[in-house]
C-alpha cells in the first residue's frame, strides 16, 4: 500500500528540511539569548559549506529562527527574550 506523506505544504521544495527548521524554530522561541546565539552561528557556518543543500538547510534554520524571535528594533531585541 502507497500512502503519500506531505510534511508541511505541496509548494515546499525541501519538506524534511523545512519541517527540521520549523522544529528549530520553535524550540528557540522557548530558549535563552545565549542558546539562540550559538544556533544562530552554527546555522551562519552552514552557509559557508559547498553543497547547496546544506546551505539550503542553513538557511531555513534562519528564516524561523528570525519569525520566533520577531525582530521589532533591529538586532538588538533579537537576543532579548
Amino acid at each position: 500500500m502507497l500512502v503519500e506523506c506531505r510534511y508541511v505544504y505541496p509548494q515546499v521544495v525541501a519538506p524534511v528540511r523545512e519541517t527540521c527548521a520549523q522544529t528549530i524554530g520553535v524550540i528557540l522561541k522557548h530558549t535563552d539569548a545565549e542558546t539562540v546565539k550559538r544556533v544562530m552561528m552554527v546555522l551562519l557556518t552552514l552557509q559557508a559549506q559547498e553543497e547547496w543543500e546544506v546551505r539550503h538547510g542553513g538557511l531555513m534554520g534562519l528564516k524561523y529562527l528570525m519569525a520566533v524571535r520577531q525582530v521589532q528594533n533591529g538586532w538588538k531585541t533579537l537576543f532579548i527574550k
